[in-house]
């Protein structure tokens, strides 16, 4: 489960001062995440919300989950974030 203070640092990466200060940025969306896993950034956490299950998870991170949990207030709520 995802902490509170996790879920305010991810909305707060909607700032761009936060995202200049903290040299973090969020990746949305299967292939976008996928692609964020393979180019060799470092990826600090990779957040899912339960609806989208193993299986779609497997294909864009087959080794490992990091994080899980609900990151309200994204767009696409049905799709993995990533924070890069």
């Amino acid at each position: 489960m995802i902490s509170n203070a996790e879920i305010k640092r991810v909305k707060a990466l909607q700032s761009k001062k936060f995202r200049d200060e903290s040299g973090l940025f969020v990746v949305e969306g299967e292939k976008m995440v996928a692609e964020a896993l393979e180019s060799g950034l470092q990826v600090e956490a990779v957040y899912r919300r339960d609806e989208i299950g193993e299986q779609a998870m497997a294909r864009i991170c087959p080794s490992t989950t990091r994080a899980q949990g609900d990151a309200s207030g994204r767009r696409s709520p049905k799709e993995p974030a990533s924070m890069v």
